[in-house]
């Protein structure tokens, strides 16, 4: 029975970790970048697993049941013959589907987080100013990224230790894709994160208003 806990347990975990790496790969893809070149801590998948199951409330109740049985099962000791042999029947089928509809409830639950973000007007993703090497004010290409990146128009997307990556949305247009910028922390000489979450009203003025 110990063995078969473990088992149950280490499925679980692995179901729900599924779920996290799901939503956050299909939310991130809408940014169009991947959980590679963002480097997600693992742990944080299973965050965003309880991030998923608390949008569908009922599903969190039936995983809580299965894990009270679980508790249950492992304190007796051992289960009924017949649900031995009933669970070691249904056992493949069901963690194949139990892992496709935890991958399809994770890009379902993506989708619908994007869109009500992108119609607030993304409210947790605050304005940055960020200030670069002044070699690329020398280059042709990355001149004008560089001025606009001090006009406090984009909006942080996510932070780690290499990269910062950075979207520049226009407050009442839905565009059918955003334009993302990385910026490597080596290039970054300063970075102010402005107390503000909506975005410019213009993307041929992104001065106004910037503070």
């Amino acid at each position: 029975m110990a063995a078969y806990l473990t088992l149950a347990i280490g499925l679980m975990t692995a179901w729900l970790y599924t779920v996290g790496w799901s939503y956050a790969s299909h939310y991130f893809e809408y940014f169009h970048v991947g959980l590679l070149a963002l480097n997600i801590p693992r742990e944080s998948f299973l965050l965003y697993s309880f991030w998923v199951l608390r949008d569908h409330p009922i599903l969190l109740a039936v995983v809580l049941l299965l894990a009270a049985a679980m508790g249950v099962w492992g304190a007796r000791g051992r289960l009924p013959l017949v649900a031995t042999r009933a669970l070691i029947a249904v056992t493949p089928l069901l963690v194949l589907v139990l892992f496709w509809g935890g991958y399809r409830l994770g890009e379902s639950t993506a989708r619908a987080q994007f869109l009500s973000d992108r119609d607030a007007d993304y409210p947790a993703h605050p304005r940055v100013r960020v200030w670069v090497d002044p070699a690329w004010a020398k280059d042709a290409h990355l001149a004008p990224l560089t001025a606009q990146l001090t006009e406090g128009c984009y909006r942080l997307l996510v932070q780690n230790r290499d990269t910062v990556f950075l979207f520049h949305p226009v407050r009442q247009v839905l565009p059918a894709s955003l334009p993302l910028v990385e910026v490597p922390t080596s290039s970054i000489q300063a970075l102010r994160i402005l107390p503000r979450y909506e975005s410019c009203a213009s993307a041929m003025n992104p001065k106004a208003p910037a503070q």
